[in-house]
């Protein structure tokens, strides 16, 4: 059996344990809190009222009914108008059933396409495999079998990155081309409608186009020009495409009536900051604000994990910077970085499973940005659930526990990790159907 069909058999095996558990638990929420069933909803219509909890509620009323509220706006309409589409050309199925089936699948795509991307990165396919079968049953699994717009956001995230990783064989730079990072910068671009922090993936393509407009400076003005204006023209895009969603679109809604939103009175317009600050009362440090609250233990063990992920990534750059010296001992650490940028010295991939290489550092980069900016700006609760969808939280966990000389501290942190994956995977999943409803 080749490593993609056992992928495929395990998700489709965790899927249907994950999904049929739930029914013990769902009885005992009726008889624990007195529930009562609407007798006029069907079976399947219950059970799929009970796969839609929390922030569910509000992907339910807008595939439903559409945009209603202002609040619902938080929510980009990518989901729905897939879901709206393929409705349209199956009548009589309900949107609901389309989005959970659409759910599924676009995670079962994410585990073949974060298999595919592994072995790009890292030349191993057991270790691939085993990243792979760890995301299938990541702690925040219980939001890919829903409503939820993560199984979408992650397969188009993996897909641009693939698409970049899919031509790098020696330099990881030069072997990726105009049509990978125009691709790819595409299919972020189309990303940025299913979830807002999705503009960071621009740093990816960024990454890119910046040393490639670095090296041409030494080359040709022609191939400067190029870069120079493909990459001003993809970050306007980029731009252009989250304040469409964020302002432009509200704007026409709500702000053209006569009495027009609190919001709509700013020097620049912006719902979706309205929405976080009001509602979900998030900021630059905002998180504070709610004093000694149980995110913060929550996502503890996920937070040291990403402390060692960042000395990690500092030991392994420095040891590159080292590398580029050995061959010009006089060299400074400025001229040493800039000998890498204008590839002087070969990176090539060890026969071993090595993290945190040259040949994925965009990735890696992108990861720690996005990390740090939840930390900072974000309600703690979300934490779990941005990790969870990024390919370097899944290698990083993998190559953590299967590191055979561990320091104290990583021996520590493996301990917590596996600990809360068990931990908040059965509370979180016990806490489901009892939350329906609940935004």
């Amino acid at each position: 059996m080749s490593n993609i069909a056992k992928i495929i058999f395990f998700f489709i095996i965790t899927r249907f344990l994950l999904i049929f558990c739930l029914i013990p638990i769902i009885h005992a929420a009726f008889i624990r809190f007195n529930m009562q069933i609407d007798e006029s909803q069907s079976i399947s219509e219950i059970w799929m009222e009970y796969l839609t909890p929390w922030d569910g509620k509000h992907f339910r009323e807008i595939y439903l009914n559409g945009y209603q509220f202002e609040r619902q706006h938080v929510f980009f309409p990518l989901n729905k108008i897939i879901i709206d589409f393929i409705s349209d050309m199956t009548s009589g199925i309900s949107k609901i059933l389309i989005g959970l089936i659409l759910s599924n699948l676009f995670s079962l795509g994410s585990c073949i396409l974060l298999y595919i991307l592994s072995v790009q990165c890292f030349g191993s396919t057991k270790f691939a495999l085993y990243s792979t079968l760890f995301f299938c049953l990541n702690l925040c699994t219980r939001f890919y079998i829903s409503l939820y717009t993560e199984s979408l956001y992650t397969f188009l995230s993996l897909l641009g990155m693939t698409l970049i990783q899919s031509t790098i064989k020696r330099d990881p730079v030069n072997d990726v081309g105009f049509f990978q990072i125009l691709g790819a910068s595409i299919i972020f671009i189309i990303n940025v409608a299913c979830r807002s922090n999705s503009c960071l993936l621009s740093l990816i393509p960024g990454y890119y186009i910046l040393i490639k407009c670095y090296r041409s400076l030494n080359t040709s003005s022609g191939s400067l020009i190029l870069w120079f204006s493909f990459g001003h023209f993809t970050l306007c895009c980029f731009l252009y495409c989250f304040y469409y969603l964020v302002n432009q679109y509200p704007y026409q809604l709500y702000c053209k009536d006569e009495n027009p939103s609190e919001w709509c009175h700013q020097a620049f317009p912006n719902l979706y900051d309205h929405i976080q600050k009001v509602y979900w009362n998030t900021g630059f440090l905002r998180q504070l604000d709610r004093g000694l609250h149980s995110s913060y233990f929550a996502t503890l063990p996920v937070n040291f994990f990403n402390i060692w992920l960042i000395c990690l990534v500092y030991n392994n750059l420095k040891a590159y910077i080292n590398l580029s010296k050995s061959h010009n001992p006089s060299s400074s650490t400025y001229t040493a970085i800039k000998s890498f940028l204008d590839d002087e010295i070969s990176f090539r991939r060890p026969n071993k499973v090595e993290f945190c290489q040259i040949f994925f550092l965009p990735i890696i980069l992108h990861y720690i940005l996005l990390i740090i900016f939840i930390n900072l700006f974000a309600n703690l609760e979300i934490l779990m659930r941005v990790v969870s969808t990024h390919p370097v939280y899944h290698w990083g966990y993998v190559y953590l526990l299967a590191k055979k000389q561990k320091s104290a501290f990583e021996k520590v942190v493996g301990g917590l990790l596996v600990v809360h994956h068990a931990v908040f995977m059965v509370f979180e999943f016990t806490a489901f159907p009892l939350n329906v409803g609940t935004p």
